[in-house]
């Protein structure tokens, strides 16, 4: 019996195979895979930024009183931008945390600072005492990062003493 070529290469090909030399050539790709896990903490953030238009300070310049009648300063605006990813709401509080005093110890009487809040309209009873804890600010339902602009005016009593006033106004972003 004659054995052809085409048969000696295939017997050939079995040995190796049987050997463990050769495999066949439409053996599958071999494949192996990891994992990993991927962390990241992304902070929470919540700030507040007041910015005076009158620059560092809320300045309201020279104010003369007067003999008979309150006297009602021009309003001074404060930019106030809060930004937040906490994803709900929040609000802006203020409140005159130092009364304003003269030099000499005298001070603006109560209700003589006051705030008028964003969005509030000029006018009747819009304006509040910024003595007191008043909320200025209030965000949409998500909390998304806002600007507004809140307003502040002096009420001078008839013959209020003289002097340069200091004082100082807090600003508090709370989430809700």
């Amino acid at each position: 019996m004659r054995i052809t070529s085409r048969a000696r290469l295939l017997l050939w090909l079995l040995w190796m195979m049987a050997m463990g030399l050769a495999s066949p050539s439409t053996h599958a790709a071999e494949q192996l895979s990891e994992s990993v896990d991927v962390v990241a903490y992304i902070k929470p953030q919540l700030s507040l930024t007041i910015e005076p238009e009158t620059g560092g300070e809320i300045n309201f310049g020279t104010v003369f009183s007067a003999e008979d009648a309150h006297r009602l300063s021009d309003p001074v605006g404060v930019n106030v931008s809060v930004s937040s990813n906490l994803g709900k709401p929040y609000e802006v509080t203020q409140r005159l945390s130092k009364r304003m005093v003269n030099q000499d110890g005298i001070g603006l009487p109560t209700g003589g600072l006051l705030v008028r809040p964003n969005g509030a309209r000029p006018g009747l009873h819009s304006e509040l005492p910024a003595d007191d804890l008043q909320t200025v600010f209030v965000s949409d339902p998500a909390g998304q990062p806002d600007t507004g602009k809140v307003f502040y005016q002096l009420l001078v009593p008839p013959k209020q003493a003289a002097g340069l006033y200091r004082g100082t106004i807090t600003m508090t972003v709370t989430s809700r």
